[in-house]
């Protein structure tokens, strides 16, 4: 798939999510037509 505009968004704001958060760790994702499917992981955060 060809992102647009919008997907190019979308996915930039999907990595700054890994990059701005150090307890998230992305899995697998796709961008589809109409929405964002993807897992997120969440570690615990301190001791």
């Amino acid at each position: 798939m060809v992102l647009n505009r919008y997907g190019n968004i979308v996915n930039a704001s999907w990595e700054w999510l890994n990059n701005q958060f150090q307890y998230v760790d992305l899995d697998t994702w796709v961008i589809m037509p109409n929405h964002l499917c993807g897992i997120i992981l969440l570690e615990k955060a301190g001791p």
